[in-house]
């Protein structure tokens, strides 16, 4: 069975009943520590927008499946700055419905999805099988991705193109410095958090 069939089976069985056609995908990542909320942020590469911080996501593209495959693909590409094919994002889309990965999702103006740091490792995990000689390995401690490491040695600053190089930087934040608008985030990253977060 290709990867056509694949799709073509999920799709049929509605195996993405809780996902949208046609809109906008994201991804916020939220977990606990330290007993601390902490929320993963991107800090963009777009001169508008550089004082801002901003969840994972963006508008679908016509080979998208669904609001899910849009938010893998615009968080692959704007996290981890790396473009996969169609194929492996559906297959990814389906891994994380597998595996229950997803913690909660919400609708407003597309569908956002909230995964924990766990959530993060196995899709970590899955891109370095895909992506055999990827520069992301060294980050592989005992199979777990070390964020701590990542997210202190990436720094984009190569002009944005075609979906890369859009996200600066990432931080991570206490959720109650963002409750308490010591953050400054983009308007829709604002909202999406203080409907999926209380």
């Amino acid at each position: 069975m290709n990867h056509y069939d694949i799709k073509q089976q999920y799709i049929n069985d509605n195996f993405f009943i809780k996902d949208a056609k046609g809109v906008s995908g994201g991804i916020l990542i939220v977990d606990i520590i330290d007993n601390k909320n902490i929320i993963l942020l991107g800090k963009p590469n777009i001169k508008k927008r550089e004082h801002e911080y901003e969840s994972f996501g963006g508008k679908k593209e016509d080979y998208d499946i669904t609001s899910l495959h849009t938010a893998i693909r615009e968080f692959i590409e704007e996290f981890f700055n790396i473009k996969l094919s169609t194929n492996d994002i559906n297959m990814l889309a389906i891994y994380i419905r597998q595996q229950n990965l997803i913690v909660k999702q919400h609708d407003f103006y597309g569908i956002s999805y909230m995964i924990n740091f766990n959530g993060l490792n196995q899709i970590y995990q899955k891109i370095c099988d895909i992506q055999k000689d990827s520069n992301l390995y060294k980050y592989n401690i005992n199979n777990n991705f070390d964020v701590n490491k990542y997210i202190d040695e990436r720094i984009i600053t190569e002009i944005p193109v075609d979906g890369l190089n859009e996200i600066k930087s990432i931080h991570l934040f206490n959720i109650e410095d963002i409750k308490m608008n010591k953050i400054k985030l983009r308007w829709y990253t604002k909202k999406i958090i203080s409907k999926m977060i209380k």
